[in-house]
């Protein structure tokens, strides 16, 4: 690593130009609005973090204990088999389950106006692709993501897909996640060797989801203008908030020397942002902890409901496990900044080795103003290690493209796509 210089950073230019984003819903919801509190026992939760034995009464009888206002299935998604003679949950009556590793292309690299790193939400057609391929009905069933086996990662991934679906706009009511992983939580006689097909034969689109809660992603733009204003957290370990390491990405392969586990060009944190790493909120096998116990977590760290809280870790897992404790937990009203600091520690123009330069000196998008917008910074990456973002734009006016192309496919939908057994995508 090489120290960072210790030259007086450039004024900080103002934040880029936010223009309203015409939507479908004339009410977009607002982070406050989106947040839920949990029960205290996750097992008395019908959405949300779902415990184990509401799913056994569930799978007991789903047609009498269904949540109110949910008509349609329970639809259970599973990322990966448990270990084992019976490593699926069992299907019932109004019970379908699957076998569903494609929970991990609910979020892809998106281009949002200035940069593509890391990932977000998915696009339309991918989520269109996703439901035909397990016949859901958004405003019909009820979606259960649960996990095999339990580990962060896992759990993690489960929240992801949550996250993505609620920023579609499916309700509250209508998704959960299971606190556990099927191999420790999901006794045997609820359990089964094998599961269905993938059906392929859905009919709905997110578009009959009218509802905006665009608001739940947060672009780097968002996140710059929150800084003095909102609550910022950082998800990651200790050690990278005080800006003392650098986190590796297995997930991102645009180091300049395309050698794998790449990091941000530059350590620290986002200025103002407290620390709750994403695993103080966990227990062993992949579940989080009771939630008075995640709720003192969150008041230690300072956060509070009465301002908004910007998550951010590395790569978008970490956070993601932070901001579902947020919005279905705790409650706390939080904006998930998927990207994380993969994008916030690549946007410079000062990096020593001109390759890393991912910005011109003028553009206003550059978050190395030490410490105006990033604090704690003490080095810079190795050259081979460093991540070279895709930049589309260093001059762009706005990062919320994103949300703006999700508004426009929710408005004017292409033909619903073609997508049979055997083929790739969602």
């Amino acid at each position: 690593m090489n120290e960072l210089p210790a030259e007086e950073p450039p004024a900080v230019p103002p934040s880029p130009a936010r223009p309203e984003v015409k939507l479908v819903d004339p009410a977009p919801a607002t982070p406050a609005e989106l947040a839920r509190r949990s029960a205290e026992r996750y097992d008395d939760n019908e959405a949300g973090l779902v415990g184990a034995s509401r799913l056994g009464r569930w799978l007991a009888g789903w047609p009498a204990s269904k949540p109110a206002g949910v008509e349609g299935d329970l639809v259970v998604l599973q990322l990966d088999p448990a270990l084992g003679e019976l490593p699926y949950v069992a299907e019932a009556p109004g019970v379908r389950v699957y076998h569903a590793a494609e929970i991990t292309r609910l979020l892809e690299p998106r281009n949002d106006g200035v940069t593509a790193i890391g990932t977000a939400p998915a696009n339309g057609v991918r989520i269109d692709s996703f439901m035909r391929r397990f016949d859901i009905h958004p405003n019909h069933d009820f979606v259960l993501f649960v996990a095999g086996e339990g580990s962060a990662t896992s759990l993690a991934t489960l929240a992801r897909a949550w996250l993505s679906f609620r920023y579609w706009g499916l309700d509250h009511e209508r998704l959960g996640v299971l606190n556990g992983p099927v191999a420790k939580v999901v006794p045997a006689g609820q359990r089964r060797a094998t599961v269905a097909a993938h059906p392929f034969t859905g009919t709905r689109r997110i578009v009959t989801e009218e509802r905006d809660h665009f608001a739940l992603l947060a672009d780097v733009g968002a996140v710059r203008a929150a800084i003095g204003r909102d609550l910022i957290v950082d998800a990651r370990p200790a050690d990278e908030h005080a800006g003392a390491a650098f986190g590796a990405s297995a997930l991102d392969e645009t180091c300049l020397d395309g050698a794998p586990l790449c990091t941000p060009v530059f350590s620290g944190r986002i200025a103002g942002a407290r620390s709750l790493p994403s695993a103080s909120l966990l227990e062993d096998e992949g579940a989080f902890k009771p939630r008075d116990a995640i709720a003192s977590l969150v008041a230690a760290a300072g956060v509070t409901p009465a301002r908004t809280a910007y998550v951010y870790d590395l790569e978008g897992y970490g956070s993601a496990l932070v901001a579902f404790a947020f919005l279905a937990v705790v409650g706390q009203p939080a904006r998930w900044y998927a990207a994380s600091y993969l994008e916030w520690g690549a946007l410079n123009a000062s990096h020593p080795e001109p390759a890393l330069r991912a910005l011109a000196a003028e553009s206003p998008w550059r978050t190395d103003r030490f410490p105006e917008l990033t604090e704690g910074a003490s080095a810079w990456a190795d050259v081979a290690r460093g991540v070279r973002p895709l930049v589309f734009d260093g001059a762009a006016a706005r990062s919320t493209l994103v949300q703006e192309s999700d508004a426009k496919y929710k408005q004017n939908p292409p033909p619903l796509p073609a997508v049979g057994a055997g083929q790739d995508g969602c």
